[in-house]
């Protein structure tokens, strides 16, 4: 045991000693997302400074660190998924995701991350997309403190903001949600499934469907609602979970 655990601090040790920080903007030396990930190496931190960045569809699919400063803006131009992840531990933090492309087959998104584990999405505010965040068979992702805004009137034209499919130990903390078709979307997910504070846009008669399935999931925990105070011009509102696989017959 201690072997291991030495093991895994000198990895640790040695990755934070070859680590570099690369800058990207209009004042720097690289001026593209797209250039800084092909020059990175695995644990390396890209920062991104303030500006306009319409690069398509980014990839991501090294083990980085991706924070923005001064919320630099990602625009897909109606046209692209903005950003997909397609590698483990990833971090994507201090962004603004827009415009991302529309299709009801592919469902793009503002943020996806594809069949990977422990990637965090934190503090990012994301408008007019498609999809907000997808997290497709992610285990141990944390999507914490994000902004989720659609503007777009017809609910065909509109995706979930925050969608989970056939994932597992994902924490969804704190984020703020409007516009969308649904709030929070779950589909196949399994073990504990955490939610704090999040607020969804959509208003509901009754928790009670919400609750039942969260029962069948198992070990998940359903950890507050946001219950206005009687009175007060709001309803009730809370997330709308779905898991497909469920027994609602409780």
């Amino acid at each position: 045991t201690m072997k291991i655990f030495f093991c895994l601090c000198l990895s640790m040790f040695l990755t934070c000693l070859h680590s570099q920080k690369i800058e990207v903007g209009k004042d720097k030396t690289i001026k593209t997302i797209k250039k800084a990930i092909e020059l990175a190496n695995p644990g390396d931190t890209i920062v991104v400074y303030k500006g306009v960045y319409k690069e398509g569809n980014l990839i991501v699919d090294k083990k980085i660190i991706l924070q923005g400063n001064g919320l630099p803006i990602l625009d897909g131009e109606k046209k692209y998924e903005v950003i997909s992840i397609k590698a483990d531990s990833v971090t994507f933090a201090g962004f603004k995701i827009i415009n991302s492309g529309y299709g009801s087959l592919n469902d793009p998104c503002g943020i996806k991350i594809y069949n990977k584990t422990a990637v965090t999405i934190k503090n990012n505010i994301l408008e007019n997309n498609f999809f907000g965040i997808y997290v497709q068979k992610g285990i141990g992702c944390i999507i914490k403190n994000n902004t989720i805004k659609a503007y777009q009137k017809e609910e065909q034209r509109i995706g979930n903001g925050i969608h989970c499919w056939k994932s597992d130990s994902i924490q969804i903390i704190g984020n703020r949600i409007s516009g969308h078709r649904d709030g929070i979307y779950f589909e196949f997910v399994s073990n504990s499934i955490r939610e704090t504070a999040t607020h969804a846009s959509k208003t509901y008669k009754s928790t009670l469907a919400s609750f039942r399935v969260l029962e069948a999931i198992g070990r998940a925990e359903y950890i507050s609602t946001d219950i206005p105070k009687e009175g007060k011009q709001t309803s009730l509102r809370f997330i709308k979970i779905h898991e497909l696989s469920a027994s609602l017959t409780k």
